[in-house]
């Protein structure tokens, strides 16, 4: 139990860095932070099972590479931002009924 609570901890400190981080690089379209952010975000979002942004990183972090396309990039933050938001009140909301 008090893993669990170390590993939630730890993803939601990270993925709103992360997120931050996403958004401060496609602000400035620098495409290979872009990539960086996306391929490291997959490992965040794995460790607590939110396999459905897998999928849409990977496509980030290959545009990224590309150094294309940035408003598709755009279009898939905006997924991956929904996504991550939900998750993290499924968390806080999973930590508030236990404590």
């Amino acid at each position: 139990k008090h893993l669990i609570k170390e590993i939630t901890d730890a993803f939601l400190k990270q993925i709103h860095e992360e997120l931050i981080s996403l958004n401060a690089a496609i602000a400035k379209t620098d495409y290979l932070k872009i990539k960086s952010i996306a391929h490291t975000m997959m490992s965040t979002v794995s460790i607590v099972g939110v396999s459905t942004l897998a999928p849409v990183l990977r496509e980030i972090e290959s545009l990224g590479s590309r150094s294309t396309d940035i408003d598709k990039i755009k279009e898939l933050h905006q997924k991956v931002t929904v996504v991550c938001r939900q998750a993290v009140k499924e968390i806080e909301s999973e930590d508030r009924n236990h404590v």
